[in-house]
């Protein structure tokens, strides 16, 4: 999870939370984001809104998808 200055591991973490912490960034800093576009963009109307939230859980859930996908394949080696 985290790399020393002697280029060895300083801890390890499981490979579940591993992979699914993007996933937890990702839903705490987007709203940031989005809130910090809405002060800064006073033009943007409701469409530009709808698609940027539609793309955010579009990502989301292909991420997801794909996590709980690869999970499943290490479940199911030898």
């Amino acid at each position: 999870m985290q790399w020393g200055i002697n280029g060895r591991p300083t801890w390890y973490a499981d490979k579940t939370i591993g992979l699914w912490m993007p996933v937890a960034i990702i839903v705490v800093i987007a709203p940031q984001i989005f809130l910090k576009i809405k002060q800064v963009e006073a033009q943007a109307g409701a469409w530009y809104w709808i698609g940027m939230i539609a793309m955010f859980c579009f990502i989301a859930a292909v991420y997801a998808w794909h996590i709980s996908a690869v999970i499943t394949w290490a479940e199911a080696q030898p």
